[in-house]
């Protein structure tokens, strides 16, 4: 009965072998058409910055150190402005910041010139224009070196690179600005206390010091440039995978009745 119901394999393969030229023309009618279907595939081109954030810690825990060695309270201690990197890809889909972002003009190949919401024209909502924008405009935080990539994926490869510039500069505005209402709320607390205090007039001296001070916030690693290859469609792994479904469906058809008597 095992005999019976043994599948030759050597039979199988033989088969297959018979049917060798039909693979080979399905094999090159697919390429040729598969790969001119993929041409028809808008193409992606994706343009990244990379920043890490330019921020003294050490004036900030010198001046902690001498309130901890005096004892004093650390309520009038001055507030950290930095905003930790990780929370970089957070402001940037935040809503107000693609807000902003969107009404941002940016120039393609050909100079044609239109709003980063104009790229978008099957956005019903703003709510789906923001869902898009999100999917094309990411931050990356790398815990290895404290840097954060900012890229961008645009039909256009000029588009990309200012989609990422803009992202960059408006991220850097975004932070700047959190930096100065933090250093007037802290001048504003110092202002307020006795004149006799005179630590919290030392402190609110350097925080007008600071006010007064231009502090970049990032430091950039690597510039957005305009990308020379695009990231999509993958023309040859469509057509690798598709091949091979292609001969498994192959396969399948000219094994059918050896399978179904095995079964």
């Amino acid at each position: 009965m095992k005999q019976e119901n043994a599948i030759d394999v050597k039979a199988l393969f033989a088969k297959l072998w018979d049917h060798r030229f039909a693979f080979m023309i399905t094999w090159v009618v697919a390429a040729i058409v598969i790969g001119a279907a993929t041409y028809l595939i808008p193409r992606e081109y994706k343009s990244t910055t990379v920043i890490i954030p330019e921020y003294n810690l050490q004036e900030t825990k010198e001046i902690r150190d001498i309130f901890y060695e005096m004892n004093l309270n650390m309520e009038i201690s001055p507030r950290s402005d930095m905003i930790v990197p990780e929370y970089y890809s957070k402001i940037i889909s935040d809503p107000h910041f693609l807000d902003t972002l969107s009404v941002q003009v940016v120039t393609d190949q050909s100079g044609k010139s239109c709003t980063i919401a104009q790229l978008y024209p099957k956005a019903k909502t703003t709510e789906q224009l923001y869902e898009k924008m999100k999917m094309d405009i990411r931050c990356k935080y790398s815990r290895k070196d404290g840097s954060s990539a900012i890229s961008a994926i645009a039909k256009d490869p000029c588009v990309a690179q200012q989609m990422a510039i803009l992202t960059r500069d408006q991220l850097e505005q975004r932070i700047a600005a959190y930096r100065q209402d933090n250093t007037q709320r802290n001048i504003n607390y110092y202002a307020s206390l006795p004149e006799s205090n005179q630590l919290a007039q030392m402190l609110l001296q350097m925080e007008q010091i600071r006010l007064q001070q231009h502090q970049p916030v990032f430091i950039t690693l690597v510039n957005a440039d305009v990308p020379v290859h695009a990231v999509a469609p993958q023309r040859i792994k469509i057509v690798v995978i598709s091949l091979i479904i292609i001969t498994l469906l192959m396969i399948g058809w000219y094994w059918r009745k050896d399978i179904s008597e095995w079964l």
